[in-house]
């Protein structure tokens, strides 16, 4: 975590995931987060330093909600637990969910 805060400029930030990012900022925000190995406790320090780096609240919630509720390391237990369908619904409606709530807070900012 970290190494990326220090490689991640403060203008790249700006970019990809500022004001004027649109939908391709809330996407970028949502597959970080849902990739991401980083313990749930970090997710908000994290995000904080993303914040201060000129990252917007929608994309912030993108990011957040799908670290903690779609996680690439936990789905082979996932789908061992909760077999493949399961699993493969939840994870693309939480994406899509995440998604819809997101561009809804964007738009009323």
């Amino acid at each position: 975590m970290g190494v990326i805060q220090i490689f991640v400029t403060k203008e790249l930030v700006a970019k990809l995931l500022g004001t004027e990012s649109g939908i391709w900022g809330i996407l970028i925000g949502e597959i970080v987060g849902a990739v991401a190995l980083i313990e749930p406790a970090a997710v908000f320090p994290f995000s904080g330093s993303l914040i201060s780096k000129g990252a917007t609240y929608g994309v912030i919630y993108a990011f957040t909600s799908t670290a903690v509720l779609i996680g690439i390391a936990t789905l082979p237990a996932e789908i061992t637990f909760m077999g493949k369908k399961f699993t493969v619904v939840r994870n693309i409606l939480t994406f899509v969910l995440i998604f819809l709530i997101a561009l809804t807070w964007k738009l009323m900012m």
